[in-house]
């Protein structure tokens, strides 16, 4: 995902778009249709939020979205992939009773080493990262929340 700016346009893919208050916006889907066109009232960005499916493997596909949320009930294995340079991505893990250990493969993503949810129930804890290649960097972590 990313714009490009084109005088006072942007133009823009998959719901992401920015620009200077009043300028012309064209939005376009993955499919190349648009979806949206205006002026931008204020900066905007509107992200696709992904529910991450799997009972002992939770796979954050980079080309989705950009939130991704999980509440895992057993200890868990995340990969990533389909990472590209300029990426900026969230993983939002919701606690369940029951304390989870997230471990994370280190092929797309370096993370500083695994989370661990404890037992109190709706916890959340979100990270972020950024892509400055193929591979995600963990930029940021909450304790819980």
């Amino acid at each position: 995902m990313g714009y490009t700016r084109f005088k006072s346009a942007v133009v823009a893919k998959d719901g992401f778009y920015t620009g200077e208050k009043g300028s012309e916006t064209v939005v376009v889907s993955s499919a190349g249709a648009v979806t949206a066109a205006g002026n931008v009232d204020a900066l905007t960005y509107t992200g696709e939020v992904v529910a991450c499916a799997g009972t002992n493997a939770c796979t954050i596909d980079c080309s989705l979205g950009d939130i991704f949320t999980y509440t895992p009930t057993t200890h868990t294995a995340v990969t990533v992939t389909n990472a590209a340079a300029g990426m900026r991505k969230v993983f939002a893990v919701t606690a369940i009773a029951t304390n989870c250990v997230l471990t994370f493969s280190t092929v797309g993503a370096l993370v500083n080493g695994t989370l661990a949810t404890g037992t109190s129930a709706g916890k959340v804890f979100m990270m972020t990262f950024a892509a400055p290649s193929t591979t995600l960097i963990e930029t940021s972590r909450t304790t819980a929340l």
